[in-house]
């Protein structure tokens, strides 16, 4: 069940939770643009109007195709690019970006929102949007 007027929704509870895994920088992160992003849209409380507003500033950012790379018998890395984007990536980011008040809570909320249980790792990695739907609907 999706709400989207408000942030109460089934992300409701957008916590950092650092026993998922570390709340390392991941990969390609630019925190400093994360910030700005945050920051431009501390205001808007709407979960809708967050969405619609940081999905517009995104726009425009090159399509970059398996922007995550990694393989089964390859370590995982946790990537987050701000800059380009695959369909995937680029609605993960703008729902964390629009869940999230703080970087902490935006890479922890990624996290979650990419990994099933969390746990980054190319098999517990939603490589599909169908896996992705499924493992992000109990949220």
């Amino acid at each position: 069940m999706w709400c989207c007027e408000t942030r109460t929704s089934v992300f409701q509870t957008v916590k950092p939770n650092s026993t998922l895994n570390n709340l390392e920088t991941p990969s390609g992160l630019d925190l400093a643009e994360a910030r700005r992003i945050l920051s431009h849209f501390a205001e808007e409380t709407g979960f809708a109007a967050r969405i619609d507003g940081i999905s517009k500033y995104l726009l425009g950012r090159p399509y970059v195709e398996g922007s995550l790379g990694g393989g089964p018998d390859l370590p995982e890395e946790f990537i987050v690019s701000l800059e380009a984007f695959d369909c995937v990536t680029y609605i993960e980011v703008v729902l964390a970006l629009a869940l999230a008040r703080t970087t902490d809570e935006f890479v922890d909320t990624i996290r979650r929102i990419r990994y099933k249980d969390g746990k980054v790792d190319w098999f517990h990695r939603n490589h599909y949007m169908v896996d992705w739907a499924r493992n992000n609907e109990q949220r």
